[in-house]
């Protein structure tokens, strides 16, 4: 018996996230996203256009919650944390209620993980929670990301490197509406470098006559 329950584990394993997956891929037909057979659907929101597996590590908090936003891109192997994080203010990090005597979980949660539209987070990053990552920012591939990060910032070796644009670019970006956007010119626009002479342009274009959605 446990011969044959080695030989069909991985098997019935493969079924079972691919059910969950068709079942997420209809709940999910405005974005291109797949999920991991752990993961919780009933507290993890993603808006349009956003693409990547989502692998959320979830505890049993009632704080616990993913909401990733528009137009988002996720590479492989990104792990986002929603809680489970030990109490270190008690007299021991081990968990002995849970462990020692069975009771309920008591796992620390900071917050909800909000990541707001246009996020690129790399390879294999480690996102926690009580985080938000702000529009437009980059996470560097393996980065492990505790605090938030500003809109537009590049975060890399778990810190902030640097900014994509300055501030008065930036300003003007934040005006693009992601949730009524104009999907034709954003195609055409996504592909031009963003100067101060023609952000004004680009934005207008990416936001005007949403009838090329």
């Amino acid at each position: 018996m446990l011969v044959l329950k080695s030989i069909f584990a991985p098997f019935a394993s493969k079924y079972l996230q691919e059910r969950k997956n068709a079942q997420w891929r209809k709940m999910n037909r405005h974005n291109l996203t797949t999920i991991s057979y752990n993961s919780p659907m009933n507290i993890i929101r993603v808006g349009k256009g956003t693409y990547g597996h989502i692998n959320a590590h979830w505890y049993g908090s009632n704080e616990e919650q993913l909401n990733i936003g528009n137009f988002c891109s996720i590479a492989s192997n990104v792990n986002f944390v929603l809680g489970g994080e030990h109490n270190y203010k008690r007299a021991t990090n081990y968990p002995f209620p849970e462990l020692k005597y069975h009771t309920q979980y008591d796992g620390v949660c900071k917050g909800p993980i909000n990541i707001e539209d246009d996020v690129w987070i790399g390879y294999g990053a480690t996102i926690l929670s009580g985080v938000t990552l702000g529009r437009g920012c980059i996470v560097g591939a393996g980065s492990v990301v505790a605090k938030n990060i500003p809109s537009y910032a590049i975060y890399a070796g778990n810190r902030i490197l640097k900014y994509r644009f300055s501030d008065e670019i930036i300003d003007k970006l934040k005006k693009i509406d992601f949730n009524n956007i104009n999907v034709k010119n954003y195609e055409k626009y996504s592909q031009y470098e963003i100067t101060i002479e023609n952000v004004d342009a680009v934005v207008e274009s990416m936001t005007l006559n949403n009838r090329g959605n």
